[in-house]
């Protein structure tokens, strides 16, 4: 009878810590309705600016894409790690080929930041529609 009775108090911890885990794990994913919103605005704002088919705002535009996809791999997995840091993280969680382009574009942020580059309109408007699809996955 005792061991029967520290059996079920055995199981019975298990369960409620796993239910607890489980619990945890699932809240870890919200993302706050204000932070969101205000990421959604900043991302429909450059789409704007990026249809102006202006060089100087495409970059512009490139550059605040990359900040917004730091911002959101940072709520997404609650903590204050750098793009790159965050990307890696992410990997199990995007399409390949969604993963290999961000990475593309963050890696032509990076040119454009350091080596002055210009970007044409076809290029910005692939850019925007990658890093549109990734924060938008990742905001979910």
């Amino acid at each position: 009878m005792v061991q029967d009775y520290a059996l079920m108090l055995t199981i019975g911890l298990v369960i409620g810590l796993l239910i607890i885990f489980l619990l945890a794990l699932a809240k870890t994913r919200d993302i706050p309705f204000k932070e969101k919103s205000e990421l959604l605005k900043q991302l429909d704002d450059i789409k704007y600016t990026m249809t102006l088919s202006n060089p100087y705002t495409n970059r512009d535009g490139i550059v605040r894409l990359d900040a917004i996809l730091s911002k959101a791999l940072q709520l997404r997995h609650k903590n204050s790690l750098g793009c790159g840091e965050n990307l890696k993280k992410s990997k199990p969680f995007l399409s390949k080929k969604s993963y290999n382009d961000i990475w593309f574009y963050h890696k032509l942020r990076n040119q454009i930041v350091h080596e002055n580059i210009e970007i044409n309109n076809d290029d910005a408007v692939d850019a925007f529609q990658t890093y549109s699809d990734v924060i938008l996955k990742l905001l979910k």
